[in-house]
């Protein structure tokens, strides 16, 4: 144990108002171990700190301090600011037996390491001489502070990032650093520099900072030293478990005169001068640098665009692909990576290699591929040309066969219209002939193309002799049409001869043209035919129109409008729906007029069936009335010669005798008005039946109709109808009577289903209102 001799009371300075202190400091060290036979390898900090509680050691900060070549052991720091205290805790220590404290049954060692009791530097003199007449900086006016907490002064540790910027703003007055060191004496310059011994790399994460303060005055100096040499410890209120040692001392390097201040702006320019060189260089270098990446960039695109597509080009040579290729082709993969990864000329010239190298292997094996590729290729063009040249030629023999055979019998060879297409035929047959007779030679110089085109011009000119005799032929047919038509027109034909006229002034024109005129004239031909059709049904039907007319005035319109139709149709111009107008005018007004006809024959049939008819009742009655007359003239004769009577004849009567036959009753109603009867009969008794004429009865009605009696057949049958009429009537409304009654059934089917739903629903209400309550 290391001690000394402290001062009689505690120090303790209340610097500034924002909870800083300087105080005396009493450090000590104790280590810790486990003793025999103890259980544990090691003390905790926190074992170390209950154990010195029980001890009644009072301490104001312990710490925990590493300890490598003590293994096994903890050292603990303890800091004391009161001397009585350091005294007990180190009296309490040293008394224990043989160093060894039990807890918990294990034997724990302790031991001092070290004690320092607070000691007091010796101060400066009270006063120098010569202190006005030195330089600033010169004499001793500096005093030099290290590990000062940052935080604690307000100062900006990130301000060391720039070594050569100039710290000024902490000299202000207003700052907290030049607030308190301002209360020792007038401060002449404050300079904050990072710490010694940090590492350029850790400023930026430092927490202390080191400070350099000139006053103006001796006295200040003294007084600052004074108050914090001596093992004293700079503490905050705030922070109670953070004690900052004081490091202060006089400064003997004149770092703030004037000549080192001059000597470090030197120095710091020199800094910016050549921090400025640097950043231009370095900025040539990085432009340098970019611009070569760039123009490595730009150049491996392309060439890794290449490489993309010889590998394709090699993925599709599968049969050529070997080894070498293989290992081409990885070496430049690998320099397109290398490039693309750090672009530079240096790598664009390798890939560039290694590509040109792949490419030129790639082009050796295409060529190889190539020629065994024509190679095959040519025998196929000779097979190909040899086997269109054969069916061609075959073709050509057919082509002309045909031609041969259509024109060799033909008439109109000579004709103007078939002379040119003729000629043509034939020159097109001869060039067919000709193409096919001499085919393309396919030497080592020859190409697809060249046997394309070859090809298609064979097929052309088989393809052009082809359509040459079929148009030959096609004018050949297009003649035998023509002449055809031409002996089916007719001096009647007037617009028909004319086109057909105009059809041999044109034979210059296509053929479709000629066929289309052709066809022109076959149509109108046919309209023709169809209008003397017309013309016909309309004389047909007008035979006795007249009277027709006469007895149905609507038929005269219709008869009109026929004819009207008809006489505006022209065979050249009229279309198929003013013909199909016309035919159905004329069928309406052939029908109406058919009808009519119809009608009176019908009517004459009926009239005549009903006059022999009534014709033949007459007759009999005529000849009963005859015969009942004759017997009454044999009575009379025969009265009279048994009682001598006379006859007379001086004396015709004419009466109407009621009921009794021929008198006829009306057919009207009884309430109606009897007609009038009309008899023009011989009733008298003496008439001879010589004399006796027929009488015709009938009905005079009040419109003035003549009415003749039904007959017995006729009156049977109106009663048949009448009955069955009267049946359908009951039976329809039987049926709807059966109807009526299934609608009521129904009906009340309905109205008991809603009402029994209806019961069933307020039943199965008042049992939930059951169940509820």
């Amino acid at each position: 144990m290391v001690g000394a001799t402290a001062r009689s009371t505690e120090y303790a300075f209340a610097w500034g108002d924002a909870g800083l202190v300087v105080r005396d400091a009493f450090r000590g060290r104790l280590i810790f171990r486990p003793g025999k036979g103890a259980k544990k390898s090691t003390v905790s900090f926190w074992e170390a700190k209950k154990m010195l509680e029980t001890l009644a050691v009072v301490f104001d900060h312990a710490a925990v301090l590493p300890s490598p070549k003590l293994q096994g052991t903890t050292v603990v720091a303890l800091t004391f600011f009161e001397r009585a205290r350091f005294e007990h805790a180190l009296r309490t220590v040293n008394e224990m037996p043989n160093h060894t404290v039990y807890a918990n049954g294990d034997a724990i060692e302790i031991q001092v390491a070290e004690m320092d009791a607070a000691a007091t530097a010796s101060p400066l003199p009270a006063n120098t001489m010569h202190f006005e007449k030195k330089m600033k900086g010169c004499r001793p006016d500096t005093v030099h502070l290290r590990g000062l907490p940052a935080k604690w002064f307000d100062v900006n540790t990130a301000d060391f990032a720039d070594l050569d910027a100039k710290l000024t703003h902490y000299n202000h007055a207003a700052h907290k650093l030049s607030q308190l060191f301002a209360l020792f004496g007038a401060l002449a310059h404050v300079e904050v520099v990072p710490p010694e011994d940090v590492a350029d790399d850790g400023i930026l994460a430092t927490v202390h900072f080191d400070v350099y303060v000139q006053f103006k005055a001796y006295e200040s100096v003294v007084a600052i030293l004074q108050c914090m040499q001596g093992q004293r410890v700079l503490c905050h209120t705030a922070h109670p478990k953070l004690i900052v040692p004081l490091s202060i001392q006089l400064d003997t390097t004149e770092y703030l005169s004037d000549a080192n201040i001059r000597q470090r702006r030197f120095a710091r320019e020199q800094r910016r001068i050549q921090q400025t060189h640097e950043l231009a260089e370095a900025e040539q270098r990085a432009k340098a640098v970019a611009a070569e990446i760039a123009a490595a960039t730009a150049a491996i695109e392309p060439l890794a665009g290449r490489l993309k597509v010889a590998e394709a080009h090699a993925e599709a040579a599968v049969d050529g692909v070997d080894a070498k290729m293989i290992e081409l082709l990885k070496h430049a993969l690998g320099a397109l990576d290398a490039a693309q990864k750090a672009p530079s000329t240096r790598g664009v010239e390798v890939l560039e290699l290694a590509l040109g190298g792949f490419e030129s292997h790639l082009k050796a094996l295409d060529d190889a591929r190539k020629a065994k590729e024509f190679a095959l290729a040519r025998k196929k063009w000779q097979q190909r040309v040899a086997q269109q040249c054969e069916t061609s030629t075959d073709h050509v023999a057919g082509i002309e066969a045909k031609f041969a055979d259509r024109v060799a019998g033909s008439a109109f060879l000579e004709h103007p219209a078939l002379v040119a297409d003729i000629r043509a035929a034939k020159a097109a047959i001869a060039a067919a002939r000709s193409i096919t007779s001499h085919p393309i030679s396919i030497d080592d110089e020859a190409n697809e193309d060249d046997v394309r085109a070859y090809l298609d011009k064979l097929r052309d000119d088989v393809d052009e002799a082809d359509c040459m005799v079929n148009a030959a032929l096609a004018r050949l047919v297009m003649l035998a049409e023509y002449h055809e038509v031409q002996k089916q027109v007719t001096d009647a034909d007037g617009p028909a001869d004319a086109l057909l006229q105009a059809l041999d002034s044109a034979w210059g024109d296509s053929t479709s043209t000629l066929l289309e005129k052709i066809q022109h004239i076959r149509s109108v031909l046919k309209r023709a035919a169809r209008v003397r059709a017309l013309s016909a049904a309309l004389h047909a039907a007008d035979l006795d129109s007249e009277e027709l007319c006469a007895s149905d005035a609507a038929l005269a319109p219709l008869a009109a409008a026929a004819k009207a139709l008809l006489e505006t149709l022209d065979a050249e111009s009229a279309d198929d729906a003013a013909l199909t107008a016309c035919d159905d005018a004329i069928t309406s007004y052939a029908t109406a007029a058919n009808a009519i006809r119809v009608a009176r024959a019908e009517a004459a049939a009926a009239e005549k069936a009903r006059s022999e008819s009534f014709a033949g009742m007459q007759a009999a009655k005529t000849a009963a009335i005859a015969s009942a007359r004759q017997r009454l003239h044999a009575w009379q004769e025969e009265v009279a010669a048994a009682h001598s009577l006379e006859r007379t004849t001086s004396v015709v009567k004419r009466a109407h005798v009621q009921n009794r036959w021929p008198t006829v009753t009306s057919m009207d109603p009884p309430e109606a008005k009897r007609p009038k009867i009309v008899r023009s009969s011989l009733i008298v008794r003496q008439t001879p039946p010589r004399l006796l004429v027929s009488s015709r009865v009938v009905a005079i009605q009040e419109d003035g109709r003549a009415l003749s009696p039904r007959t017995l057949a006729a009156e049977k049958v109106a009663r048949e109808e009448t009955a069955l009429r009267t049946q359908v009537i009951e039976s329809q409304k039987r049926k709807e009577a059966i109807a009526c009654l299934q609608r009521l059934k129904e009906k009340e089917l309905r109205q008991q289903a809603l009402k029994s739903i209806a019961e069933r629903s307020s039943t199965k209400s008042i049992t939930d209102t059951d169940d509820n309550a």
